[in-house]
């Protein structure tokens, strides 16, 4: 699967240069911008695939799992175990709110990738 994936975003790659290519010699636009723009962002659509395939990846380096270390670095490092100390603090609104912000993280990433991108795109066709 990660073979495809890697095959996937080369032949993705070459597109957009063959099509960059052909757009400065033609002066067509629609294909190279079509390009250009799954170019820049196809990150976003494997973003949750890699994210899956990390956990696989991780025991490459090391079979075990490394939770006991990083619950024992927090206590080290706080004193307390954070997330027992945090529950003081827990009432069900504030865990709603904290939950809606996390789940807005996967919103929030396409769209100031989206701003970002759009102005970039601007400056190089010379639009404000």
């Amino acid at each position: 699967m990660q073979g495809l994936v890697a095959l996937i975003i080369l032949a993705l790659c070459r597109a957009a240069a063959r099509s960059e290519r052909y757009a400065v010699l033609s002066g067509e636009e629609f294909s190279s911008k079509f390009w250009h723009f799954w170019r820049h962002w196809y990150p976003h659509l494997f973003f949750l695939f890699c994210f899956e395939e990390m956990g696989r990846l991780v025991h490459l380096v090391d079979p075990s799992w490394q939770d006991a270390k990083l619950i024992a670095f927090d206590h080290w490092l706080t004193g307390v175990h954070p997330s027992l100390w945090l529950e003081q603090f827990a009432t069900p609104v504030r865990n709603d709110f904290f939950q809606f912000t996390y789940i807005t993280y996967f919103i929030y990433l396409p769209i100031v990738g989206g701003v970002l991108y759009s102005g970039a795109n601007g400056k190089r066709t010379g639009r404000r």
